[in-house]
């Protein structure tokens, strides 16, 4: 006997956010694709410059270019070298801080609209709780109310940033909960990747090492102490 399909219940408003975040994902999938495979191309940037210096008498160029040009693709071509050796290291390492901005917007993205589409969540002592100009929040539409909060919301004391922060927005509206030990160790990783690119040229420091020290055999070598 066939299994019935379970119908999903779930209001289409709440799968939104979610649509758009993996609409997201697909088009930096294929962005880091494209951009892998016009690396490859530019190591072989080289051969036709050395071609082409090789028969500079016959180009209208001034004195000097055929060089200039041959030098130029030469260490385009050993960065890219590079960069297919190290399987893409920066590639990937500019995708991961695209990839997690973009998984932060989901977060606020998905409290926002619960907030927006069930309004009683707006009781909850973090928002409840937060000042605000009565004239002002009068003339506001539901979703710039929910802005005006969101942004007015502080971070709980010993909470920083990355997972831990996702977690506690999500907690405004319920949407917290148990997540597996391996996803959280990948997650807490993504997020200090994204923080040494972004912030120490992509060194390993101290912090990273503490917060990931399931990675720290690895990357020992690598690790440069920061002010």
């Amino acid at each position: 006997m066939a299994k019935t399909k379970r119908r999903d219940s779930r209001p289409d408003w709440s799968k939104e956010p979610f649509y758009r975040f993996l609409g997201y994902l697909e088009n930096e999938e294929r962005l880091v694709h494209l951009a892998a495979n016009g690396i490859r191309l530019v190591v072989h940037q080289e051969t036709v410059a050395e071609a082409l210096h090789g028969v500079a008498d016959l180009m209208d160029w001034e004195e000097g270019e055929s060089e200039k040009r041959l030098q130029a693709a030469k260490t385009e071509a050993a960065f890219a070298k590079e960069e297919v050796d190290t399987d893409f290291r920066l590639l990937h390492a500019h995708s991961v801080m695209a990839v997690w901005g973009c998984l932060e917007n989901l977060v606020s993205d998905v409290v926002r609209t619960w907030l927006v589409r069930r309004p009683a969540l707006l009781r909850a002592d973090n928002l409840s709780g937060v000042k605000v100009s009565v004239a002002e929040f009068h003339v506001m539409s539901r979703a710039e109310r929910v802005d005006y909060l969101l942004d007015r919301v502080p971070a709980s004391q010993g909470v920083a940033g990355g997972f831990p922060r996702m977690e506690e927005q999500l907690k405004l509206v319920s949407l917290d909960g148990a997540v597996d030990d391996s996803l959280r160790r990948q997650l807490i990783e993504a997020y200090q990747v994204r923080n040494l690119y972004a912030h120490c040229g992509g060194f390993i420091d101290a912090k990273a090492m503490r917060t990931c020290p399931w990675r720290s055999p690895v990357c020992q070598a690598d690790v440069r102490h920061l002010p």
